[in-house]
């Protein structure tokens, strides 16, 4: 069975067996070298920070060094640097100026995703992308999990979908995590 799920509080959760798998800690645990997409950003640098103190080897990419709407470049840096594992933390944030933006959203926050899965998924590395709780609308009164069903409201949430989307089928070994907020000390 694939190993494939949605990630939630660090838990994996099948879609296959919908039960709980180790934790997420124990699986990075076997990871040697990772690949940070989006290492310029809040995320990436803090993943950066967290996979040096877990002395994995990393190797960060900003969108200057990968631009991972471009399926040449991203087959070309996974033969390059061959890593066990390719985290995503590259997208675009900017909620607002997507509505204006579309087709610039679509790419990286859909194709882009895509061009990653596809290229580790051919090569056997395992991806993580990291996604949103905007895939949601934010009518639920409790905590969202992962079973629930997306209703996004606008072009960033739905170009977050439809990225989780193109994710999950592109192999059996991708994961999507969605965090709700970011911050760092």
């Amino acid at each position: 069975e694939g190993q494939h799920g949605l990630l939630h509080h660090g838990i994996k959760v099948s879609r296959s067996q919908n039960n709980l798998q180790m934790p997420c800690q124990l699986y990075l645990g076997r990871m040697r070298k990772v690949l940070v997409t989006g290492a310029g950003g809040q995320l990436g640098r803090r993943l950066m920070a967290l996979a040096k103190e877990a002395e994995l080897e990393v190797v960060g990419m900003d969108r200057a060094g990968l631009d991972i709407t471009q399926p040449g470049a991203v087959v070309s840096a996974l033969q390059a640097i061959q890593p066990d594992a390719v985290i995503n933390a590259a997208a675009y944030t900017a909620v607002d100026r997507a509505e204006q933006e579309q087709a610039l959203a679509h790419a990286v926050n859909v194709d882009g995703p895509r061009n990653l899965a596809v290229a580790c998924a051919v090569q056997g590395v395992d991806f993580l992308h990291i996604s949103t709780d905007y895939v949601f609308d934010g009518a639920k009164s409790a905590a969202y999990v992962p079973a629930d069903a997306v209703a996004p409201l606008g072009v960033y949430g739905q170009t977050k979908w439809e990225g989780e989307s193109a994710v999950l089928a592109a192999g059996d070994r991708t994961w999507v995590v969605r965090a709700a907020w970011l911050y760092d000390s």
